[in-house]
């Protein structure tokens, strides 16, 4: 498969015993990078990321910032859906004016493939810019003609620099998690009604210095984890007490994201 540009996404899979089944290149003129990867339990796989310069065959976003002019070398946000053969279904390519990137996706129950990036300027169908790179999540669908539809898009976060870390669908709510200006925020969504509304925000207290290195859902609770220098995350009981300097640490709680006598968290 021919390389696109100077570098390319590549998505290959393998079976059980390590065998190669397919391998799959993605790539615009310039620069593609993945970011994040989904399968789904249907077994079609979602892969997002960024890029600069033409994409082949993708649907461009209104306020593409990767066309000619200007802003032409700043990076657009891309998802791209597979069927289980890992046939290209469709590329949706989508951004602000200035650089966003697509980070994590996730699918629902019903298919639906959800992003969350971040955006220096707007994004279709969102509000003014809050500020800095601001946090965003989207939804997709597959029409019958196999192409994508946005249903929606709303952006979130503070006046800093915020970057979306993990991303997990619970029921009819999608659970974001991110750092915000240096704090460890969780959000939950509630998607029940095709737009998203905000329900639950919990924020864990300032990483110091550190990062998430993502989210997942386990027996019916949240596990959040990353790096910190702060020993006094507002994660619940601490069942290891930090070392000092920067620990790894390991956070559960309920899904409604409110504070509970289960929470804990752990560090290492």
């Amino acid at each position: 498969q021919a390389i696109q540009g100077s570098r390319d996404v590549a998505l290959l899979k393998y079976d059980s015993a390590g065998k190669l089944l397919y391998t799959r290149t993605l790539g615009a003129a310039d620069s593609a990078t993945g970011l994040g990867l989904a399968v789904s339990a249907a077994r079609p796989v979602a892969v997002t990321g960024s890029l600069t310069g033409a994409l082949t065959g993708a649907t461009e976003g209104a306020l593409n910032s990767g066309a000619t002019g200007s802003f032409s070398d700043n990076t657009d946000s891309f998802v791209t859906l597979y069927d289980t053969s890992g046939n290209e279904v469709w590329t949706e390519r989508r951004g602000s004016r200035l650089n966003d990137e697509a980070d994590q996706v996730a699918f629902g129950a019903d298919g639906t493939v959800y992003v969350t990036g971040r955006a220096q300027g707007q994004m279709p169908g969102t509000s003014t810019p809050i500020g800095g790179y601001d946090g965003y999540i989207e939804a997709f669908t597959t029409t019958a003609a196999g192409k994508p539809q946005a249903t929606f898009t709303q952006s979130f976060g503070t006046t800093g620099q915020d970057k979306p870390a993990g991303l997990v669908v619970d029921g009819n709510s999608l659970i974001v998690a991110s750092n915000e200006d240096g704090h460890a925020i969780l959000r939950r969504f509630d998607v029940s009604s095709g737009s998203p509304v905000l329900s639950a925000t919990r924020d864990l207290g300032d990483l110091q210095g550190g990062s998430i290195a993502g989210i997942s859902m386990n027996g019916g609770q949240v596990v959040i984890a990353g790096t910190t220098a702060n020993g006094a995350l507002s994660g619940g009981t601490v069942t290891r007490a930090a070392s000092g300097g920067t620990d790894a640490f390991a956070a559960t709680m309920s899904a409604d994201l409110s504070i509970g006598a289960g929470d804990a968290i752990a560090y290492y």
